[in-house]
C-alpha cells in the first residue's frame, strides 16, 4: 500500500473514531465506523467470510474497506479513475457515495486529516 493510501486510511480513522479500534457509533463499529451491511456486502462480493465483529481489529477493518473499494470504486462504476476523495465518499455513504452531497462534507474532515498526517 502507498503512502499517500495509508495516509488516506489513517485520516479516515481518525475522522470516524479518533483512533478508537473499540470505537461503536449504533450500527458502526471499529476504528473505520464498519456497519454489518457493509461486511455482508463485502463478504457476498468477494467470498470472505469476516463477521462483524471482527472490525474492531484494525489490520482487518482495513483488509474489509480494501475490498470493499475493489469493488465499487472502480473504473468501471466511476467512469473515470477513482480518486482519493471518491474512496472516502464511497467507505461514508455507500457504493453512490462518491457523488451523494451528503459524504462531501465528510470529505473535506479527511482531507484536513490528511494535510495535518503530511505535515507530522
Amino acid at each position: 500500500m502507498t503512502n499517500i493510501a495509508m495516509m488516506l486510511i489513517s485520516a479516515m480513522i481518525l475522522v470516524e473514531s479518533q483512533g478508537d479500534n473499540g470505537a461503536i457509533n449504533g450500527a458502526s463499529w471499529g476504528p473505520l465506523q464498519i456497519t454489518a451491511d457493509y461486511v455482508i456486502d463485502v463478504n457476498r462480493l468477494c467470498g470472505t467470510s469476516y463477521k462483524h465483529s471482527q472490525v474492531f481489529d484494525r489490520e482487518i477493518a482495513i483488509e474489509i474497506m480494501t475490498k470493499y473499494m475493489s469493488i465499487y470504486a472502480t473504473k468501471e462504476k466511476l467512469g473515470h479513475e477513482p480518486t482519493w476523495e471518491n474512496i472516502a465518499r464511497i467507505h461514508r455513504k455507500g457504493p453512490k457515495g462518491w457523488c451523494n452531497p451528503a459524504s462531501y462534507s465528510y470529505w473535506l474532515r479527511v482531507k484536513k486529516e490528511m494535510k495535518k498526517i503530511k505535515k507530522e
